[in-house]
């Protein structure tokens, strides 16, 4: 105790401010993995960003390099890791139970023998929960998929009698399993060549090692270092060094595996599918090949990734060496899309496909396995554009038996026709079974007794599987938009959302007459995680300032308990106050700021503004996601709030259209008006005003720059200047990709879907009347440039080219080049540290 102080001034004396330190500390959970029977659950919890660990694999926040696997089981006071403390580096993640609940597979960097310490591929160990002893299950490496953004190595393995038939996952909406539990031996996994990285490990360090052996080229003389792509007649393919990925099974008990077969994996878009039939004889697989050359697809599929390449159907029998065989595709059937459910007798598999690449439409067909004849399913176009397996979305075609289907798809031919759901067949007419519904059902999953349930008109609906009709609707009074998101044996378990955010968890029994049995609400900020076992649960994780807690309810009681336990942040760090702002847009349409102002802020004290913009981001309230304080390194807003900047967020237009005179002067306008409004309640210094933005936001940055001299700095991080460019620069990270380092940019369909009408070689002016670098003669505020050498959506030339013209006119400007470094600026914290003394350098420069 200080001696004359009160309590309360004490405990303000011990407060302080937020840094970069706290923001790296943070730990995270990545997976929460309820056992089948629900009585143990495994925790997936990623490590603090702190010395001696291995960077620079992918972004330093969701690298699963540095997470451990923690049990937690039932008489269990807390949470006990599974394996002695790893190596910093190494980490376990990708959880996943064998059906018994006696073993639990997972993907892991940690070296073994004479290999790396830090790990040098991604390999599976499994942990048995008998004995404790977790152990490596082969030392062949794994397919793994990227993280964040333009996804590439995309998984998509499933079980159809497990999870609900959904692609296993590592991280929700983040990244998906190369393996998947045949039974309580048997394990089937996806496995690179010797010689080949997971991708994980190969993101950012691939085009490091072709320089590398470019080097070695070039001292030795003898091999040339060219590398060629090509188009028209001329064009390049692609060959893996050191061979395709393998699909192998494995027994875990025997320490063995039998190979059936290797698998094409193109790797820049679409999915490689591989899907389990429901009695574990067969495996139905769907793999890219190669892309589709450009402009064969319309323009209305051509952003969808799936619709821009060649894939190929097979099938292999598990239990036999050497069983893939690839199935010839008829005609109308030529270009497949996606693979979809196996039939409940596990003889039929069903996928949707388009006889050539300028069809706009795909329809539905079936491969009957012992006579390998693929047969259209309705003359009529199935299921959405735009289909991923990234997210736990809703399938467009369940199985009603092994010979009827129900599928969604457009009622009619006009072009505002609602999606409805229909029963058909190979040999039947489609009856629309959601056509009296006000809104039809967004969803329909397998159930108890062969049956359908699915969600309309706030009920639960019954779909027979005998008469091929919805016979029940059960009333449900769920806030806001509903899914089913669990079947335990006869419950239905259904999660609903508020729009205020709140989560309900509701039970229906339909082991008769369905009726609702129990409806509970998560803790306030909880997400639902996971679903297991008898009695049903629900395993959810609650992130708040001070703590992140993973807890479970039992579903038909609402009993509660906490499973696991990790710290947030300081319990003495001060938070700034959040503002909201209401203001009026260029076009007299409401609009939103808030402003983040600096903790404990006086009244009587004017602050410096840091103004932080985003093209496109709309703000709803004052828990507006930017200001989230968990969002890590540069894009932590309450970091710049901790120095004493009010930091404002404008709701801003996507861009002005296309046929404006002045593409920047509506999101000028608005960012003035918004500024304008937070000046007005009297806290805000007018003279000491700064803008800053990342990626998109650093375009704005520069657009508004053009625009206005009101700033007394700039901050602009990987931002385009020059759509020209954008659309159609390599990807710096295609480095090592022979023959294909074209192909690897999605930028292009960004540019055409987001901004443009056309193609530059068609309409330059478009591209250069959007592009601030040719408007850098109107910039004369002080600017900071920050690029990454392997930012995959602007190439860092853009922040070369718009610096050099500042430089040729002898404007203030600094360019800070990150070598190695992505999009984010966040592969080391290392940078992330140097970037936020670099960015209040400037600003103490320049505005305070």
């Amino acid at each position: 105790m200080i001696a004359g102080l009160p309590m309360t001034d004490i405990a303000e004396a011990k407060q302080r401010d937020l840094t970069i330190d706290d923001v790296l500390a943070i730990e995270r959970v990545d997976e929460v993995a309820p056992s089948p029977d629900g009585s143990v659950t495994a925790i997936v919890v990623q490590r603090s960003a702190t010395d001696g660990e291995s960077y620079g694999r992918t972004h330093y926040e969701i690298d699963p390099s540095r997470n451990g696997v923690w049990i937690s089981g039932e008489g269990q006071s807390e949470a006990r890791r599974i394996a002695p403390l790893v190596a910093k580096g190494a980490g376990f993640w990708c959880a996943q139970w064998s059906p018994d609940g006696a073993k639990l597979a997972m993907l892991s960097t940690q070296a073994d023998g004479s290999e790396p310490s830090q790990g040098d591929n991604v390999r599976i160990y499994v942990w048995d929960k008998a004995s404790g002893a977790l152990s490596r299950l082969a030392n062949e490496a794994v397919v793994t998929q990227s993280r964040y953004g333009s996804w590439f190595n995309r998984l998509d393995v499933r079980h159809a009698g497990q999870d609900m038939g959904k692609a296993k996952t590592c991280r929700v909406g983040e990244e998906n399993a190369p393996f998947a539990w045949l039974d309580g031996d048997r394990l089937m996994a996806l496995t690179l060549a010797d010689g080949e990285v997971s991708t994980l490990l190969d993101e950012y360090s691939r085009p490091v090692r072709h320089a590398e052996l470019t080097r070695e080229r070039l001292l030795d003389g003898q091999v040339p270092t060219a590398t060629a792509v090509g188009s028209g007649d001329a064009r390049t393919t692609w060959q893996q060094p050191a061979g395709q990925p393998t699909l192998r099974v494995y027994s875990v008990s025997k320490r063995t595996s039998i190979a059936l077969g290797q698998i094409p994996d193109y790797p820049f878009r679409g999915d490689l599918a591989v899907s389990v039939s429901p009695d574990n004889r067969f495996v139905a697989i769907l793999a890219t090949e190669a892309a589709l050359a450009p402009g064969a697809t319309p323009g209305s599929v051509r952003m969808v990734d799936s619709w821009q390449v060649q894939k190929r159907l097979g099938i292999a029998e598990l239990n036999r060496e050497s069983s893939v065989r690839w199935v010839e595709l008829p005609q109308e059937a030529k270009l497949p899309l996606e693979l979809f459910e196996w039939s409940p007798n596990g003889r039929s598999v069903a996928f949707r496909a388009r006889a050539d690449a300028a069809s706009p439409e795909a329809h539905l067909f079936r491969l009957d396995l012992e006579s390998e004849r693929i047969r259209s399913v309705g003359n009529e176009p199935v299921g959405a554009t735009f289909l991923s397996s990234l997210y736990p979305i809703a399938t467009p075609v369940r199985w009603l038996d092994s010979e009827r289907l129900l599928v969604t798809r457009k009622s009619s031919s006009e072009a505002d026709a609602r999606e409805d759901w229909f029963v058909t067949g190979a040999e039947q007419a489609s009856v629309n079974i959601t056509a009296n519904l006000t809104t039809p059902a967004t969803q329909f999953v397998q159930g108890p007794k062969g049956n359908l349930y699915g969600i309309g008109d706030g009920n639960l609906l019954t779909l027979s599987s005998t008469t091929g009709q919805i016979e029940t609707r059960t009333p449900l009074s769920m806030p806001g938009e509903t899914a089913v998101v669990g079947i335990q044996e006869s419950i239905i378990i259904l999660r609903g959302q508020a729009e205020d955010g709140r989560i309900v968890v509701a039970a229906v029994d339909v082991s008769s007459t369905p009726a609702v049995v129990s409806k509970f609400e998560l803790p306030e900020g909880a997400e639902l995680s996971a679903i297991s076992g008898s009695p049903p649960r629900a395993s959810y994780v609650n992130q708040m300032l001070d703590r992140t807690e993973v807890g479970e309810f039992d579903i038909l009681t609402g009993k509660s308990r906490t499973l696991k336990s990790i710290s947030g942040y300081p319990k003495n760090v001060r938070w700034g106050e959040r503002v909201l702002l209401d203001y009026v847009g260029t076009k007299g349409e409401p609009l939103k700021a808030v402003a983040l102002m600096p903790p404990g802020y006086s009244s009587d004290v004017k602050y410096p503004v840091l103004t932080w913009v985003y093209p496109g981001y709309r703000v709803s309230g004052a828990d507006t996601h930017v200001l989230d304080p968990y969002l890590p390194g540069i894009y932590n807003l309450q970091l710049y709030a901790a120095r004493g900047y009010i930091v404002l967020v404008p709701s801003l237009s996507r861009g002005a259209p296309k046929t404006d005179e002045n593409p920047f002067a509506q999101i000028t306008a608005e960012t003035h008006a918004a500024l304008d409004a937070l000046i007005a309640k009297g806290n805000a210094d007018p003279k000491r005003v700064a803008i800053m933005g990342q990626s998109n936001g650093g375009f704005g940055v520069y657009a508004i720059l053009t625009q206005s001299d009101r700033f007394k700095a700039g901050i602009a991080i990987d931002g385009v200047t020059d759509f020209v460019g954008f659309f159609s620069q390599f990807d710096p990270t295609s480095r090592g990709y022979d023959g294909i380092e074209h192909e690897k940019s999605v930028n292009w369909a960004i540019a055409q879907r987001l901004d443009f009408t056309d193609t530059p070689y068609r309409d330059y002016s478009q591209y250069t009347s959007k592009s601030p670098l040719f408007y850098a003669s109107r910039i004369n505020t002080p600017l900071l440039l920050a690029h990454g050498e392997y930012d995959i959506r602007a190439s860092a030339i853009q922040a070369d080219q718009l610096f050099y013209m500042l430089y040729s006119q002898n404007k203030t400007a600094r360019l800070l080049r990150y070598w190695g470094e992505n999009h984010s600026i966040s592969l080391s914290p290392a940078n992330v540290r140097n970037l936020l003394d670099e960015t209040f350098t400037w600003l103490r420069k320049y505005v305070k």
